[in-house]
């Protein structure tokens, strides 16, 4: 249902010289604070500017755009430069309380760059959800006209993972118990390798006790192999 929202905006800019700027953009909508500055250069379609965002409730700053389901608080900073052709930016994004359709994340960190040549670099990942803990990074590069990830770069990602009851993150998981978890990928999308090592503990489904399970995993060339598997079910006396 539609409803009426109190907002105020500030703009500032002026045209000179083939140089469109920026100087002032202010706004406040519902909770939702925006600003930041910009220039844009038309005779050389340069780039520069920054803008920072604030939404003290998500769910009602994304609703406008049909995302009510999202919740939680956040903030993001964003840096463009480069050209209009050959952007690069860099992001950071923290919420708090984040919240996704039936799924909980808990709290978000999350740090980025875009370089001009389309390299895609994530510097840092942390959600922490009580004690469950996922950090990661990694690095692609973009294709540019119809987007997609180059498969001849040489791809990087790892993630750890710490703690996890699956529990905490969603509402009767398939399966529950604590999950510790390191995956490291290398490599073009052609010739992926990595490795995945996986402990749980207590884990089970609805209707099994599965126990403890310990794996490691290798990826190289497209095939997967496992190299250790080990699951320990005590039954009860």
């Amino acid at each position: 249902m539609q409803r009426p929202v109190n907002a105020t905006a500030t703009l500032a800019a002026q045209l000179a010289s083939g140089d469109l700027t920026l100087t002032r953009m202010d706004m406040d909508a519902d909770g939702i604070s925006l600003s930041g500055n910009g220039r844009y250069g038309m005779k050389d379609q340069t780039l520069a500017g920054d803008v920072s965002l604030h939404a003290a409730d998500l769910s009602r700053a994304l609703a406008v755009v049909g995302l009510p389901s999202v919740k939680g608080n956040g903030a993001a900073t964003i840096h463009i430069g480069g050209r209009l052709a050959q952007p690069k930016a860099v992001a950071n994004l923290v919420a708090s309380g984040l919240r996704i359709d039936a799924y909980s994340l808990g709290d978000v960190i999350l740090d980025a760059d875009l370089t001009s040549d389309g390299r895609l670099t994530l510097q840092r990942l942390n959600i922490q959800n009580q004690a469950a803990r996922i950090t990661g990074s990694g690095q692609w590069r973009l294709l540019s006209g119809l987007g997609g990830i180059d498969p001849d770069f040489a791809n990087r990602l790892n993630l750890d993972i710490d703690n996890a009851t699956l529990s905490r993150f969603m509402k009767a998981p398939p399966v529950d118990g604590q999950i510790d978890a390191r995956l490291r990928l290398a490599g073009p999308l052609t010739a992926l390798a990595g490795t995945l090592d996986l402990d749980g503990q207590s884990l089970n489904t609805t209707d099994m006790a599965i126990g403890d399970l310990s794996a490691h995993l290798a990826l190289n060339n497209g095939t997967l192999q496992v190299d250790t598997l080990d699951v320990v079910n005590q039954a009860p006396a």
